[in-house]
């Protein structure tokens, strides 16, 4: 069965954000299937449910199985090993971007919501089971998060590692409404992931 994709946004975030509509269209020029759901954040109740709900529906389809490759970004990477672990699911691998679990940044709207989705390290370290790999990128100057909980994230899931220095938080602010060193790990395939 051919590799198809999930890109799954962080919190607050869109489907055509920063470079996610983006590398979408570039996987689907390659032939390549991508689904790029759009989950609603909303204070107040709990936001991994509907995320859970959301992906649990690809699933039934058939739009995520074991030949997905998951690319999330910043609280993305820790929704779906979460999901993954939960509901016993297999899939390719995940790319990591700014992923990040039990780390809290300078916006508490951001960390209540954020704080739905983490599970504990012991838990997140079951991720090696359910996926074939999982590759972390992240820079040393992430405004909303510390070197150390994008490193500790990267660690836990015994992942490769892209570490690109300035790159900031991966997104429009840094000028990231491409991605093109990502669609080249991609593109390698099994050489790198």
């Amino acid at each position: 069965m051919k590799t198809n994709y999930c890109i799954v946004h962080g919190t607050f975030g869109d489907p055509k954000d920063h470079w996610f509509n983006w590398l979408k269209e570039e996987l689907e020029k390659s032939g390549a299937k991508c689904i790029a759901p759009k989950f609603k954040t909303e204070a107040g109740i709990n936001n991994y449910e509907i995320r859970k709900e959301i992906l649990t529906d690809y699933v039934n389809s058939g739009d995520i199985n074991e030949n997905t490759i998951f690319i999330g970004h910043s609280s993305g990477p820790v929704v779906v090993a979460k999901f993954l672990i939960e509901e016993n699911t297999k899939a390719k691998g995940i790319i990591s971007v700014s992923g990040f679990n039990y780390a809290y940044g300078p916006f508490e709207d951001y960390n209540k919501i954020n704080s739905d989705f983490f599970i504990s390290d012991e838990d997140l370290r079951k991720i090696i089971d359910y996926t074939e790999f999982v590759h972390c990128y992240y820079s040393d100057n992430d405004p909303y998060l510390k070197l150390e909980d994008l490193e500790k994230f990267a660690n836990l899931t015994k992942a490769e590692i892209s570490f690109i220095k300035g790159a900031g938080h991966f997104n429009t602010d840094t000028g990231y409404t491409t991605f093109p060193d990502l669609l080249s790990t991609i593109n390698k395939g099994s050489e790198i992931l």
